[in-house]
């Protein structure tokens, strides 16, 4: 697993929306996954990203505007503030850039590939981000994420991701 990983591929688990699996036989007659987006999920999540940053919200306050909008999840709930940061936070929509690169491996993130194979035309794909105790997934330390370019095409911008985690950055109160 943690080859196929290394190499982009999807090794299990449900892709997060916009993101649904795609099986692909490769060249040399192997069965691999992957992911790709759903175009109108993917211009949902876009929006939903414009939305945080043009209006500067905090994960609470955006939790209480989309309650108050009456905007709900897929499975028709409201979204919670642990919902709405996976979703802001979630690799998979970027394309592997530079800038992205970067803003990983200043998190002390392992780098599986060099910067300069970042060219922005896949997705990042991020392994070991969470680890399963007593049936929950728990966050694990930047430090031991395996970060990768992907095999999948990305559905977000670079700037636009950048700036929903430069926001993240700003809401922090001082203990």
């Amino acid at each position: 697993m943690i080859g196929l990983a290394g190499n982009g591929w999807w090794v299990g688990g449900n892709p997060p929306k916009p993101y649904y699996r795609k099986r692909i036989t490769t060249a040399d007659g192997k069965h691999h996954v992957t992911i790709e987006a759903d175009e109108s999920e993917a211009e949902d999540l876009r929006s939903m990203y414009r939305m945080f940053v043009d209006h500067s919200f905090s994960l609470q306050g955006f939790e209480s505007y989309l309650k108050r909008q009456g905007v709900k999840t897929s499975t028709v709930k409201f979204f919670s503030t642990v919902q709405l940061h996976k979703i802001l936070t979630m690799p998979y929509c970027v394309p592997a850039t530079p800038e992205i690169y970067d803003f990983y491996s200043d998190k002390g993130c392992i780098m599986t590939v060099p910067r300069d194979q970042w060219d922005g035309s896949t997705g990042v794909m991020i392994y070991g981000r969470t680890t399963e105790r007593s049936k929950k997934h728990v966050l694990q330390p930047p430090e031991k994420w395996q970060v990768c370019p992907g095999r999948h095409k990305p559905c977000m911008d670079a700037d636009l991701w950048l700036s929903v985690q430069r926001q993240f950055g700003h809401n922090i109160f001082d203990k």
